[in-house]
């Protein structure tokens, strides 16, 4: 399982987090967490799906079930009426030629129409992660993300101005968070403790997993996690944009989510706080 955490640790939406989740360890246990329908595109094509069974473990679809009709119908039977159905994240897999960098993920926010689109254009230099929109608790967008270490977790939720159904308002417009421009987007603070304490309990299952699934030869430091809470008060994982591991117990006395660790160079590097996604080059918010 190696080769997935130094791939983690790359800033940047990662689609092998999902199958670090999805693997069980020795005692075929992985841990409960909700995660949208997702499924990992590899030059335009559907290559794997993972879910969250009805006993709360993520389960990856067969095969032959990657076909379009099952994909549009697994992700248009939720829309309660929104047009906003689904997001896909381009992730780069080539170097920009000046900066010698790859270029920084993208979120396109998809209605049913976009969906019937992208399933069928099979663009061979698609690559990316097809997630269900999770609807959120209120009328308007929001997500949560979340800067956790062994020691501290910092919340920090952004709604949007809004309302998802009001269509006077472009797609894009009702729909970004952190990807977006700020005045689109409002801080609003959690109320209790209860939920703070759920998601902090998930981020620790999150680690104590990817540990035992690697034999502790990596145990995440510090991740930035985005989540999502739906109207019947579950909470649901999206991505990770930001990873660090260190091979030993943690032994560090900083106590901030930018903390360093004395291992080696990729354990060293801060966590990357910042919006790792954009609103794709050719979207125009007014």
């Amino acid at each position: 399982q190696r080769k997935y955490m130094k791939s983690l640790l790359d800033d940047g939406i990662n689609e092998e987090l999902f199958d670090l989740l999805w693997t069980k360890d020795e005692l075929k246990f992985s841990p409960i967490i909700n995660i949208p329908d997702t499924i990992v595109f590899k030059q335009g094509l559907p290559t794997k799906w993972y879910f969250t069974s009805i006993e709360g473990r993520i389960k990856r679809k067969n095969k032959q079930n990657l076909i379009n009709i099952q994909i549009e119908e697994a992700f248009t039977k939720k829309s309660l009426g929104y047009d906003v159905i689904a997001t896909f994240i381009n992730i780069p897999v080539d170097k920009d030629e000046k900066t010698n960098e790859l270029p920084p993920c993208t979120i396109e926010y998809l209605t049913r129409d976009n969906l019937i689109h992208l399933l069928s254009t099979k663009d061979r230099d698609k690559h990316g992660i097809l997630q269900r929109f999770i609807y959120p608790k209120g009328t308007k967008n929001d997500t949560i993300r979340v800067v956790w270490s062994p020691r501290i977790c910092l919340l920090e939720r952004l709604e949007n101005i809004y309302h998802l159904h009001d269509q006077r308002y472009g797609l894009y417009e009702r729909c970004v968070t952190y990807e977006g421009p700020e005045y689109f987007y409002t801080a609003i603070p959690l109320k209790g403790p209860v939920l703070t304490g759920q998601i902090q309990k998930i981020c620790e299952s999150i680690a104590s997993h990817i540990s035992e699934i690697t034999n502790e030869l990596k145990q995440l430091s510090r991740a930035v996690f985005t989540f999502k809470v739906d109207s019947k008060d579950k909470i649901w994982l999206l991505y990770t944009t930001s990873v660090r591991s260190k091979t030993n117990l943690f032994n560090s006395s900083v106590d901030s989510p930018s903390m360093t660790v004395d291992n080696d160079a990729s354990e060293n590097q801060l966590v990357n706080i910042n919006s790792i996604l954009q609103i794709p080059s050719n979207i125009i918010l007014n």
